[in-house]
């Protein structure tokens, strides 16, 4: 699969756990993965509702709410690495490289247009997603 996708294996290994992370996976007893009911949610959508859906599952994490908060509230406001990395310093436990990566991370995915606050994938395959557990 990693070459199909053109993966390393790292990459695969953020990607699972994000899936994790959200929902969409959990392992078994052998420690193999299979997709939990939030995944075969998510893939029984139609294509146009799968962003929405994920979006609803990143604002379970109280950093991801605060940002998409701040960005709701004046939509000519510009998150920057400089904002997630202050939000990431008061939710998180991470330092140095991870909490710029991360940062980084998440500002790929919010975006914003003028009228729908929206979020999409990271395009960007060199920027890998590094998520946070729900425990802060």
């Amino acid at each position: 699969m990693m070459s199909l996708f053109d993966f390393t294996n790292r990459q695969s290994s953020y990607y699972r756990h994000a899936a994790e992370i959200l929902g969409l996976v959990q392992s078994d007893d052998n420690n193999k993965y299979k997709l939990a009911d939030r995944g075969d949610e998510y893939l029984k959508l139609p294509a146009e509702k799968r962003t929405n859906f994920i979006c609803r599952l990143l604002l379970e994490f109280p950093m991801m709410n605060e940002i998409f908060l701040d960005i709701s509230t004046d939509h000519n406001r510009f998150i920057t690495k400089q904002n997630n990395i202050d939000i990431l310093k008061t939710k998180s436990d991470l330092t140095g490289p991870t909490l710029e990566r991360t940062a980084r991370t998440i500002r790929c995915w919010v975006q914003v247009d003028s009228n729908n606050l929206t979020c999409s994938p990271d395009s960007d395959r060199s920027s890998n997603p590094v998520f946070l557990s729900k425990t802060k």
